[in-house]
């Protein structure tokens, strides 16, 4: 029910009715404030993120909330704790113990507002330590143990179960001040306790209740590194009976102290300085001086965490503008805890709609309950009234858990006019302080429909080698509709990954630089936030950039998301493995999302791994290529050849059954999602529009070199991948072009043919157009390299490039060349006859042109910093075969 309130007439400053008349929008939308001078496209919504500036922001519990938060300070003198385990011959670790826990952000426990001194000089932090200095390293004693590490995890129950022979265990840091042991546990049908042991030393038995119960237990005991372990007891005979074994389930072990420590690390010929020296820390605690639990520590946490980058908006006061985690999804929001009112002056186009989502930050464990109720208002402001034109609350009721909510409101009533736009969020209670309740406003807009806007879709078909699918001379009939789609695009017949797994090869795909350039080699890498990415480039000009992924190497952890307003890894749930049945799902996925977005301009990102292994198509798919005795009708062949061995020889007709299986593969997801998505643009009048680019990131090599899988070599089965362009309105259809590109390459090709600005200088790939017009014959150079995933710093990297047809592949050892191995590609496709002897001095001159181009891109190091694997990525990876 819409509710209207007279208010008097509020009069504009004389900065905004200047920026009002000069920031004119295509769509007539005229607005206060622009964060962009990027060319946008015609039918450019208008983002009220790339509209906040301060002036917007009329109230957020943001601002100042750093008052709340008066420092401690400390001085040590003759108090530190020699380490002996972090200590060396060249460094010696001392630990100082702080009087109250510190304040921390973010995963990487960031402290807030940290200093620490030396004899009045500051001292670096370990991570900032430059030539032979003392650093510190803050080392938090309080924390949530992970227990989906354990063995013996279930990730359905979500808990640890241990039978009478099993125990759980794990190792802690203890200060010297007392520390809280709290377990979250209970039995099963049997009357069993839980025994507590330090070091093998028992300390309590606590027995235990059929329903959860938290069981807390102070630990007295000397400071250092300790292991504790839990083990299950009887407290009597066992009994008989009862449809499982004696059991006790474990769900949350955490560690509570009001101390932290501080690691100091000392070069050596310094340690009469810092042992006589003063110490001087000044930092933030979690806690006030009468010991209670500050109440703002939630609301300064959030301020300082998931900041989007500032190269996507450059301003973002009291940083409102974030990238949250959604129920695994990556999505920008207007953080917007009650109570925040954030205002707009505007100019209503005609025929304009308001798009946005409302939600609630949640912890998966503890969702808010009914009296942190948020109510979310839009309200308009004519200049002679306000109108509440959109109210709502979540969670809608106490026993609803509803979180989050999408709107489209029609603001015909208003075109034409100039309004003042308001979000505002406020508390259910009004007594009730919100300090640690997170509401937000996903992404708000107000854009025109209209169905002629540009559309762009990437499809990456993960671990898809291009000689398996018909249009590219394959002989089973795998990919009919890809086939098909090619008498409306263009095919490219020699299209090379950047790598041959999947991190790196996508991070080249989106980012268009080669490894070097991004350094992304392992799997433990996050993207340089500082890169831009397609998605970036394509949010500046005006699209909405979405992207549905099976996550694994693809999850925005690794820095995907940047650009993407809405970055989601749908496939399976917290805690599911890889869903056999995945293409299909996305197809739904995108079918119902396109159907609702198809009046925006936007580019889609989608990707799959239902080609990868496991190869387990769902029945009937698995059955269309099997021969009639096939051994098997799934089969995970990673964990299959770990297992037997990597040189496990199989007859002709089991390794037949595998590459049949590889092919249901294909023929699933051509015949579920490609389908689906090409009937979806057709029914919803898109697909003239739409810029349609399907390709891969790696292929899959079936013992042609005597290996398997992926991720291992550089030879044609893992390079070569299919690259099929649909442009808008079927634009040079038919076209099968042979020259050899890069997937580097379709960065500038979307960004040409939508005659969108670039900076061509920040990337390495080059628009596929002059090869599209006939303007360019000859084949491209590409380098591709993979950095062995088991070895670290030195590694031997291998590398491949080309001349024309010559392609090389050389092994680098630590110094030198270990291996060097030359084809000619239009004589043997297959790489089964090296040519180094006859080309020795070809290939030498090659690799001193690599080495060089080594040289001067590895001299710039990129911020490539370290990802912490959650544990649904964990489940995921493990599903895919990645880890044990």
């Amino acid at each position: 029910m819409k509710v209207s309130k007279i208010i008097n007439k509020k009069n504009f400053s004389l900065r905004n009715i200047l920026i009002i008349f000069l920031t004119v929008f295509s769509l007539g939308i005229i607005s206060s404030c622009s964060s962009s001078s990027t060319k946008m496209i015609s039918s450019a919504p208008l983002r009220l993120l790339d509209l906040l500036e301060e002036n917007n922001v009329v109230n957020s519990p943001f601002s100042a909330v750093e008052n709340n938060f008066p420092p401690f300070q400390e001085e040590h003198q003759n108090d530190a704790l020699f380490v002996p385990e972090l200590s060396s011959s060249s460094i010696k670790c001392w630990a100082i113990e702080t009087n109250h826990p510190v304040l921390t952000y973010g995963e990487t426990q960031k402290p807030y507002l940290f200093q620490v001194s030396l004899n009045d000089t500051p001292l670096p932090s370990l991570e900032e330590k430059k030539g032979k200095q003392v650093s510190w390293q803050l080392i938090k004693i309080s924390k949530k143990i992970d227990l989906a590490a354990d063995g013996n995890y279930n990730k359905g129950f979500q808990c640890i179960f241990l039978d009478l022979d099993e125990d759980f265990s794990f190792d802690f840091l203890a200060p010297s001040s007392p520390l809280e042991l709290r377990i979250k546990a209970r039995r099963n049908w049997h009357p069993s306790s839980m025994e507590i042991m330090i070091d093998d030393n028992p300390i309590k038995v606590i027995a235990l209740e059929r329903r959860n119960r938290i069981y807390s237990l102070n630990l007295n005991i000397s400071p250092g590194t300790h292991r504790l372990t839990i083990k299950p007891k009887l407290p009597g005979p066992r009994q008989s009976g009862g449809p499982t074994p004696p059991r006790i389930l474990i769900f949350e072990v955490n560690l509570h102290s009001n101390t932290d420590l501080i690691n100091f690390y000392v070069p050596s010929g310094q340690e009469d300085k810092f042992k006589k020296g003063i110490i001087k820390l000044k930092y933030t605690s979690t806690k006030l001086e009468n010991g209670q639990t500050n109440p703002y520590t939630p609301l300064l946490q959030l301020k300082y965490q998931n900041i989007i980058h500032p190269s996507i908006y450059p301003v973002n006061p009291e940083n409102i503008k974030k990238k949250i985690i959604f129920n695994y999804r990556a999505i920008d929001v207007l953080m917007a805890p009650p109570e925040s009112r954030f205002a707009f002056d505007l100019k209503i186009p005609e025929k304009a709609v308001l798009d946005f989502g409302i939600g609630i930050l949640t912890d998966d464990d503890h969702p808010p309950f009914a009296a942190k109720i948020v109510n979310f208002k839009v309200i308009i402001d004519d200049g002679q009234k306000e109108e509440i034109i959109f109210h709502s609350s979540l969670p809608p009721s106490r026993r609803e858990n509803s979180f989050f909510q999408e709107e489209k409101i029609d603001l015909q009533n208003y075109q034409g006019k100039k309004v003042k736009l308001i979000l505002e969020t406020s508390g259910g209670k009004k007594s009730y302080p919100h300090k640690d309740i997170f509401s937000f406003w996903f992404n708000p807009l107000i854009y025109v429909p209209r169905l002629d806007s540009p559309k762009i879709i990437l499809v990456s078909l993960d671990t898809l080698r291009a000689d398996h699918l018909g249009c590219y001379g394959y002989r089973r009939n795998t990919s009919p509709h890809l086939d098909a789609l090619t008498k409306d695009g263009v095919l490219f017949e020699n299209v090379y990954a950047q790598s041959s797994w999947t991190l790196p090869s996508h991070t080249s795909m989106l980012f268009s630089l080669n490894s070097a350039s991004h350094q992304v080699y392992y799997n433990d890498q996050r993207i340089d936030p500082s890169l831009p990415s397609l998605a970036s480039l394509l949010q500046k000009a005006g699209f909405l950039p979405y992207a549905f992924t099976g996550g694994g190497y693809v999850s925005q952890i690794y820095g995907f998301s940047k650009g993407f307003h809405w970055y989601e890894e749908p496939a399976g749930g917290r805690h599911a493995p890889l869903a056999r049945d995945e293409a299909e799902r996305l197809a739904t996925y995108t079918a119902d999302w396109i159907k609702t977005n198809k009046d925006k301009p936007f580019f889609l990102f989608l990707h799959t791994f239902q080609i990868h292994g496991p190869y387990d198509t769902p029945p009937p798919w698995n059955q269309k290529f099997l021969p009639k005795k096939a051994k098997w009708t799934r089969i995970a062949l990673r964990q299959y050849l770990e297992q037997h061995g990597m040189a496990s020889h199989f007859t002709p007709d089991v390794m037949e059954n595998i590459v049949a299986l590889y092919d249901a593969e294909i023929a699933y997801t051509d015949g579920t999602l490609i389908k689906n998505l090409i009937e979806s643009l057709r029914d919803n009048g898109i697909y003239d529009q739409t810029l349609l680019i399907i390709t891969s990131d790696h292929g899959e090599e079936f013992y042609e070199h005597q290996g398997w899988l992926h991720g291992q070599t550089l030879y044609e089965e893992q390079l070569r991948v299919p690259l099929i362009i649909k442009f808008p309105h079927s634009k040079y259809k038919g076209k099968r072009l042979t020259p050899k590109v890069r997937l580097i390459d379709i960065l500038p090709t979307v960004m040409e043919t939508l005659k969108l600005p670039y900076k061509t200088q920040l990337f390495e790939g080059k628009s596929l157009l002059p090869v599209v017009e006939s303007k360019e014959k000859e084949d491209r150079t590409f380098i591709s390299d993979l950095a062995r995933k088991d070895v670290r710093e030195p590694c031997p990297l291998l590398v491949s490039t080309n001349q024309g047809d010559l392609k090389i592949i050389v092994e680098k050892a630590v110094e030198g060349i270990k291996s060097m191995e030359i084809y000619d590609l239009a004589q043997d496709p297959t790489e089964q006859s090296n040519l180094l002897q006859q080309k020795r001095q070809l290939g030498m001159e090659l690799w001193k042109k690599l080495e060089k181009y080594y040289a001067q891109k590895l001299s710039l190091v990129r911020k490539t910093s370290k990802v912490l694997l959650d544990e649904k990525l964990k489940e995921k990876l493990r599903a895919l075969g990645y880890i044990k």
